[in-house]
């Protein structure tokens, strides 16, 4: 579904409604197996000068940067996973650097941008393209695609965003309601 309206929900105003929504899907999947579960979010601004020495990306929880041949993630909880869309491949990350993921924002980055932006559409652009973007350009392979909710990382960092956007929302009731883009 992320891959079919790409278009329709990255670059505008349905970004953040849209994944909410999303997300509340798959939490509501996971809860038909087990009812007290929750969808947790990934904070990447903890670790993000060196997101690769976060225990997310460790062997003992995501696994981190795929296998050198192909990209395959081959360790952590998703260690040879399938995947069945768009192509039967593995589950494959290749980090923007190599070795490394690069970067991510600073939490005091993501403070400035809800101090700054008044209005959603700056908010949203912002986040989207700096926050948002660089994390899934960092983990690169699937995770770059429009396919990437095929890795469950995908659904922390979404997460993590609309943890974001709640904080942002909470600062001015009118936020709640107003939706421009």
């Amino acid at each position: 579904m992320h891959d079919h309206i790409s278009h329709q929900i990255h670059g505008n105003d349905q970004f953040f409604a849209w994944h909410r929504r999303f997300l509340r899907h798959f939490e509501s999947l996971m809860q038909e197996i087990d009812p007290d579960a929750v969808l947790p979010y990934w904070n990447w601004g903890t670790y993000w000068q060196n997101p690769y020495s976060d225990p997310v990306l460790s062997s003992s929880l995501f696994g981190g940067n795929g296998r050198p041949s192909d990209n395959c993630v081959m360790e952590g909880a998703e260690a040879r996973w399938g995947r069945n869309y768009p192509t039967r491949n593995c589950l494959t990350r290749k980090f923007r650097y190599g070795a490394s993921t690069g970067s991510f924002w600073p939490m005091r980055a993501v403070r400035d941008v809800m101090k700054t932006s008044k209005t959603h559409a700056q908010f949203r652009s912002r986040i989207e393209n700096g926050a948002h973007g660089i994390v899934h350009l960092g983990l690169g392979g699937d995770f770059e695609t429009m396919w990437a909710p095929v890795d469950v990382l995908f659904f922390l960092h979404h997460a993590m965003i609309d943890k974001i956007w709640a904080e942002w929302q909470s600062r001015d009731p009118q936020r709640f309601q107003n939706v421009d883009g």
